[in-house]
């Protein structure tokens, strides 16, 4: 409806953020800068705290997008579950086996995985969106 409308080349609204037209100004600059800073020098805990609307997601997938070489990412969009729910989606993202029925069997795999990247020099990372609804035992669990 809009493309046709405004005669433009493809649809200005989607469900997931098109990066495509995310114009960095100079606070959204700032914000990829430190994410992606953090990311490259393995700082571990990265926040990016914003109001509602005001662009984390599409930043995330920005950062996404634009990883640097070595860096292997499992992106959760989807935080409030508990800890074996949130483990098994990174552990499938990151394309890793696993049985989703065993919490020690997941653990199992992502260490195996994890080691085998550094062993690689790669760095792995995991980019949770709404991390703010992973419940506080989640969180201490994953950092773990």
């Amino acid at each position: 409806m809009y493309a046709a409308h405004f005669g433009l080349t493809a649809e200005p609204f989607d469900l997931v953020p098109n990066t495509a037209y995310l114009y960095l100004g100079p606070q959204y600059r700032e914000a990829i800068s430190a994410l992606q800073y953090g990311v490259a020098d393995r700082r571990g805990f990265i926040t990016l705290i914003g109001e509602v609307g005001t662009g984390k997601t599409t930043l995330l997938y920005n950062l996404l997008g634009d990883l640097p070489p070595g860096v292997d990412a499992a992106f959760v969009s989807y935080a409030d579950q508990p800890f074996p729910g949130l483990l098994s989606l990174l552990l499938t993202d990151l394309s890793v086996p696993h049985d989703a029925s065993s919490e020690a069997g997941m653990l199992a795999a992502l260490q195996s995985h994890l080691r085998a990247r550094q062993q690689e020099g790669r760095t792995v990372a995991f980019i949770i969106d709404e991390a703010q609804n992973v419940s506080d035992q989640t969180l201490e669990r994953l950092r773990l």
